[in-house]
């Protein structure tokens, strides 16, 4: 773990209320710490298109970070959030839409 604390930005605070809709600072600011300790860095990835966005947002000298659907950029030197990006939608996981089997689908008819 970073010997730092970690604070989001006004700038990535304002991206978070435009892109994300995230009204409130201190939820804001939970989701930003909540991200840099549970967000998935470019080489926890095995997916490789999410991998390759990942890595390739973090070549600029900073850190992204997968998570919740969106990437994060931090400042590595310090733990600030720099901005906040959505993440296309090819690249997350699909957990809505899945057809559940029907009760009578599973009925053994002799």
């Amino acid at each position: 773990m970073k010997d730092f604390e970690i604070i989001a930005s006004k700038h990535s605070e304002m991206r978070m209320k435009e892109r994300i809709g995230m009204k409130n600072s201190n939820a804001s600011r939970r989701m930003v710490q909540l991200a840099f300790e549970r967000g998935q860095r470019a080489e926890d990835i095995r997916r490789t298109a999410l991998r390759n966005y990942i890595a390739a947002r973090s070549e600029r000298g900073a850190e992204a970070v997968a998570y919740n659907g969106y990437c994060f950029l931090f400042n590595p030197q310090n733990g600030v959030c720099i901005t906040v990006y959505p993440l296309p939608k090819e690249l997350c996981k699909q957990t809505f839409g899945r057809e559940m089997p029907r009760k009578n689908d599973w009925a053994f008819t002799a």
